[in-house]
């Protein structure tokens, strides 16, 4: 799914709820799946372990613990996703185009911190609002000063 894809252009963001696991349960859920698979397959297997560990016994120890950490790795990156999503969008977000938000997507943190990004996004648009009224009030001040100066300039000239 593309980043534009995600992005939403109304001005209030709803976010969407579904029942999820927070970032901490799926950390905590992949690496319990990983260890409790490296259990059974010690325990459901013939390999066995002797006090002095021969080198066929640690190249096996050791492959095991390369799958383990590679599935590890990917099952990771696969729960982390929606962080990674959410860092992509949100350097995509630009306040010379007001009203552009993200969709809360992704796990109840994710979510939180889209919202908080999108309440910024939000009090920076104000900000840029009144601060361009202010220039707008002060460009207009200042004409009209000049005008008075030089219609005031002009009758005393004429007189």
């Amino acid at each position: 799914m593309g980043v534009s894809s995600q992005i939403e252009t109304n001005r209030r963001a709803v976010p969407e709820r579904r029942p999820e696991l927070g970032l901490y349960a799926r950390v905590f859920a992949v690496n319990a799946f990983i260890l409790t698979a490296a259990f059974l397959l010690l325990v459901f297997t013939p390999f066995q372990l002797s006090a002095h560990t021969t080198t066929t016994q640690f190249l096996i120890l050791a492959a095991g613990l390369s799958v383990m950490l590679a599935a590890n790795a990917a099952l990771l990156r696969l729960s982390l996703a929606p962080l990674r999503r959410l860092t992509e969008l949100m350097t995509t977000a630009d306040l010379l185009r007001p009203g552009t938000r993200l969709r809360a997507t992704g796990s109840t943190e994710v979510s939180a911190v889209i919202g908080a990004f999108n309440a910024t996004l939000e009090r920076l648009e104000a900000e840029r609002r009144a601060s361009t009224q202010r220039i707008v009030g002060a460009q207009e001040a200042e004409r009209s000063r000049i005008a008075r100066e030089l219609h005031d300039e002009i009758g005393q000239n004429l007189s």
